[in-house]
């Protein structure tokens, strides 16, 4: 379910960056992948925590609360990407980063369903498979049931 979820987001990821005036378009795949990355290492970092709050808190009833700590650290994650594998010049790459990553997360929000995101909502949304990697055997050293959530997240 998660990585559909991703998928999806990085299809329109690839659309907003060919559209967008300070990408490269010769490079839309890339920095969807960057972006999508970005947003990854971040809900990894959230699962990871175990501040399930905190997760849902990145949402707001009105769409992506862009002064959500999180939404700031992958704006800035997916700034310096750019920066650094694109040679996009800081200004651009800042805003490009603030304006395609809100919209990649309002894209998760609304694959999620009715746009209430909660851990209720979200936890009706694993597939079998996703369950199966949250479950999966206890002596598989990948740090318990965090560890195995952290999973649904991957790439």
């Amino acid at each position: 379910m998660f990585e559909e979820l991703l998928n999806k987001a990085k299809e329109t990821a690839v659309s907003l960056v060919k559209e967008h005036p300070d990408a490269p378009s010769e490079h839309a795949e890339g920095i969807a992948a960057g972006a999508m990355e970005s947003v990854s290492e971040e809900l990894k970092s959230v699962v990871s925590s175990g501040n399930f709050s905190s997760l849902t808190a990145i949402f707001s009833e009105n769409g992506v609360d862009q002064n959500n700590d999180h939404v700031k650290n992958i704006v800035g994650s997916f700034a310096n990407k750019l920066v650094n594998q694109f040679s996009i010049d800081n200004d651009k790459a800042n805003t490009l980063s603030s304006s395609l990553i809100p919209t990649i997360l309002t894209k998760v929000k609304e694959e999620l369903g009715d746009g209430k995101l909660d851990l209720k909502s979200l936890m009706s949304k694993l597939s079998f498979s996703d369950m199966m990697k949250i479950m999966g055997s206890a002596g598989s050293g990948e740090g318990g049931l965090l560890g195995k959530l952290k999973g649904v997240f991957g790439k």
